[in-house]
């Protein structure tokens, strides 16, 4: 009986089992004493649970025979030689009462993957990474094949298709890249041997919430009043998460002058009131329970937020955003600004024109197709008359007010005199900001002096050029910003944001200061601190110093460096805190004290080279400041590391074998700037970790800030060595390819 239902069992197992083995298993009963050493002995019933627990184990049991022998068989009988008579008993057929059966197991395969799971920290929105542990009989694995295949998305349409990766033997872990955002995977790795297919393990992953695929269109304006605007709100698809809520955001643009959307200043109406901001988020709207029509400025809550009502004849844009949450990750999403919506009620006269309005429209656009190619050739004809007079240097008329020879009086009133008309909105803004000064930072024009013919930069708001503050027995060196009085009004406005930025920042002992302000009645001049010496100019010439070191490639030291990055990430950290951006890093914009201090320049143009030249920024930019000029803490950070080489190479140019033209594709597919043999792992590490292709994965200014002060305090010559070894140079310095063409 006991036989019967080991072999009821085995029977089971052939029928479930996909694959062969080289082990064997053998079943006897107790007596049989002359069987090999390395068969397992015991009653039919263990036998059946020796089998069971490989079965389990393996998942692979499969064919059977019986063989009458009293030695370990060498190859699997034939089932007809299972017929022979045993010799112990002639009497009686293999199976028989008094004989032993012998059964045959094989295992060609290994089981499924063991601990199959999901690594938590690499969850991003369009990956995640899965480990294992080998399996059972794992010398017999090839391959690992690897499949995630979507049970539940958010994409449009809602067809997505499996994924599939292979993976080496060796490997335990495998980063699943380009799937879906916010969508729910079953992931599967089963073990591949020579003679097929093995076990097959599972398990579910969710990849994050994405920004919505799709910005939101503008709202339509369906009325107007005093203090409120009704708005209708079109329908939104989203196909990388859901849609919770949607957001009702309201932006000043009063005279045109816009400020730059910013998610990060994006606050209530509270907030942008203390912040100083044209635009609030004025009502959150739940998705399950909003009509489309809705009118801002009611002053009711919604979700949270005032939805204040709007002062009278202002000029306001509305925009409409997304929230998108899932598994506690929210992204957003909001409308592109537009200068073209008006708060208007639209009217369908046009539905009714007829043909003479027709007719006006084309002569209309006939005319502003000859007054376009005016413009165009008036644009062209004034760049080109500019850049000849720039190549010139003459920047300053004999009567331009930046002198103190003869009569001030006199010079002030040959300046120009702005319309005031045009530049109404502009002027107001400046004069509440001229209010903020402090008296002590207001400086009367009879004591600054000013160095005509010494211009340090010219950028969008003017001239810098050298001069000094003269008091009382003393005089101060400073940088004097002469504020232009043609600004474009996206010019004015990025002025008037800067400005502020500059009233609200307290001195740092790493930052130029600001010193104060001197207005005319013609002239504005925004007064900075002033150094004598440009780091970039102490880095080149530092590489053929007069007292040569033959055993050295640089005069400077590698404390020096260290402690010049220091200071500067520092003052980047503190502008980062309080939410400036820079834009504009690179040695050119740093200025060092006769003490050897670093000090970073954080208003205006990059300072010229020696030569009068424009520098070009592109070598220091990332890559969605390249394609989007999309500025922020993190760009600068880019920017930081690329200063950092800069230095670290004493002056070197960044990637002097790639063309400006080629940079963003180059960066894309992973080029940095080199490493060389005297810049070790630990700060080339770093410098790596500020040049991450997705922004959000880039170190903090405060993460670089720790990094370089534990440098300088152990050991600098551990991470920097500028002493000459194996024929070791500097990289080149290539002036014309950091200058503008």
């Amino acid at each position: 009986m006991q036989n019967r239902i080991f072999i009821a069992f085995v029977t089971i197992g052939i029928l479930l089992a996909s694959a062969h083995a080289d082990s064997y298993v053998g079943c006897f009963k107790r007596n049989f004493r002359n069987f090999n050493t390395n068969a397992h002995v015991g009653t039919a019933t263990e036998c059946a649970e020796k089998c069971q627990e490989i079965f389990y184990k393996y998942a692979v049991i499969q064919s059977t025979s019986c063989a009458c022998t009293n030695t370990h068989p060498n190859e699997r009988l034939d089932a007809e030689k299972c017929s022979i008579r045993c010799s112990k008993n002639s009497e009686q057929f293999c199976g028989g009462e008094d004989v032993e059966s012998y059964y045959e197991t094989n295992l060609k395969v290994p089981g499924p993957p063991r601990h199959l799971r999901m690594d938590l920290d690499t969850v991003k929105n369009t990956s995640f990474t899965i480990m294992w542990d080998p399996p059972e009989a794992s010398t017999l694995v090839m391959e690992y094949a690897i499949n995630a295949y979507p049970i539940h998305t958010y994409a449009i349409g809602g067809m997505l298709s499996h994924v599939g990766w292979r993976v080496e033997r060796g490997e335990n872990q495998q980063e699943l890249v380009e799937l879906h955002p916010a969508t729910r995977y079953n992931v599967t790795v089963t073990s591949i041997a020579a003679a097929g297919v093995g076990g097959m393990a599972w398990i579910l992953g969710e990849t994050r919430v994405g920004v919505p695929s799709l910005a939101p269109p503008e709202p339509k304006i369906l009325a107007r009043d005093e203090r409120t605007i009704t708005i209708e709100i079109n329908p939104i698809e989203n196909g990388n998460g859901p849609i919770n809520f949607y957001r009702v955001v309201v932006v000043f643009a009063n005279y045109g002058l816009i400020q730059n959307f910013d998610l990060a200043l994006l606050k209530d109406y509270r907030g942008s009131r203390e912040d100083g901001t044209q635009y609030y988020v004025t009502a959150e709207l739940d998705l399950k329970n909003m009509s489309r029509i809705f009118r801002v400025g009611d002053g009711e809550n919604y979700r949270g937020f005032y939805n204040a009502p709007l002062p009278e004849n202002s000029h306001v844009h509305i925009k409409i955003g997304v929230v998108s949450t899932l598994s506690g990750v929210t992204t957003y999403r909001y409308s592109d600004d537009s200068h073209d919506q008006h708060d208007n009620i639209a009217s369908d006269e046009s539905e009714d024109a007829d043909d003479d309005s027709s007719t006006m429209i084309a002569i209309l656009t006939t005319a502003c197709i000859i007054l376009g190619l005016l413009l165009i050739g008036s644009v062209v004809m004034y760049f080109y008359l500019r850049k000849r007079l720039t190549s010139t240097r003459r920047r300053f008329t004999d009567v331009h007010e930046l002198t103190l020879q003869g009569p001030i009086v006199e010079i002030e009133n040959n300046g120009f005199i702005g319309d005031e008309l045009d530049r109404g909105n502009f002027q107001e803004q400046l004069k509440l900001l001229m209010d903020k000064v402090s008296s002590s930072q207001k400086i009367p024009r009879n004591i600054l002096s000013m160095e005509i013919d010494n211009i340090l930069g010219t950028g969008r708001f003017g001239d810098v050029i050298q001069g000094r503050v003269n008091t009382i027995g003393d005089f101060h060196q400073c940088h004097i910003h002469v504020v232009s009085d043609d600004m474009e009004q996206h010019d004015q406005s990025l002025f008037i944001k800067e400005f502020d930025q500059i009233l609200r920042v307290t001195p740092h002992r790493s930052l130029l200061n600001f010193l104060g302000v001197c207005q005319t009645s013609d002239w504005l001049y925004v007064i900075f601190e002033g150094c004598s010496m440009n780091l970039k100019k102490r880095l080149v010439d530092s590489r053929l110093p007069p007292n040569f070191n033959p055993q050295r490639m640089t005069s400077l030291s590698e404390e020096f460096v260290l402690r010049t990055l220091c200071d500067i990430c520092d003052a980047m950290e503190y502008l980062s805190a309080n939410k400036i951006v820079h834009r504009q890093l690179c040695a050119h914009n740093v200025s060092l004290t006769v003490d050897d201090e670093a000090k970073l320049s954080i208003f205006g143009p990059t300072l010229f080279t020696e030569e009068n030249k424009i520098i070009d920024l592109t070598r220091f930019q990332p890559p969605e400041v390249l394609k989007f000029q999309n500025y922020s803490s993190a760009s600068d950070v880019w920017s930081f590391g690329c200063l950092m080489w800069e230095c670290c190479t004493v002056g070197g140019t960044l990637f002097p074998s790639v063309p400006a033209v080629d940079l963003l594709g180059r960066l894309k597919n992973g080029v940095r700037p080199e490493q060389t043999p005297f810049l070790f792992d630990d700060l080339y590490q770093l410098m790596l970790n500020c040049w991450q292709l997705d922004s959000r994965e880039r170190v903090t200014f405060t993460e670089i800030a720790n990094s370089l002060h534990q440098m300088v305090a152990t050991s600098p010559r551990h991470v920097l060595d500028f002493d000459r070894r194996n024929r070791v140079t500097l990289p080149y310095y290539l002036p014309l390819l950091e200058i503008k063409n």
